[in-house]
């Protein structure tokens, strides 16, 4: 009986290790072509490879979450938007929630 509940309050103990402190309603800033380097709200430079002269973002997040890319109204929760681009061209994302807003720049390569 013991051992079962050794073995019982280490996996519990390993599962909120593992689960770490992000919810659902965490931002999440994600390209087509990948995000160099991975996407961290305290990270504000981004490259990423374009396809066809596009980028498509996307942003998930709660409804707690608004995000807007460069000019475009801001909108809560998932957003997904392609935009034309050149090499070298630098779109901003601003992901907004209950600990602040940050701003992220992201350049075609």
């Amino acid at each position: 009986m013991r051992a079962a509940l050794k073995v019982i309050s280490t996996a519990l103990a390993l599962l909120l290790v593992a689960s770490g402190s992000a919810s659902a309603s965490d931002p999440i800033l994600a390209a087509g072509g990948g995000l160099q380097p991975a996407f961290a709200r305290s990270t504000p430079n981004y490259v990423t490879t374009c396809v066809g002269n596009k980028i498509k973002l996307t942003v998930r997040g709660g409804t707690a979450v608004s995000s807007k890319v460069d000019a475009s109204a801001s909108l809560r929760g998932a957003l997904t938007k392609t935009i034309s681009v050149k090499s070298g061209h630098r779109t901003i994302v601003r992901i907004t929630d209950e600990s602040g807003t940050s701003t992220h720049s992201i350049r075609c390569m």
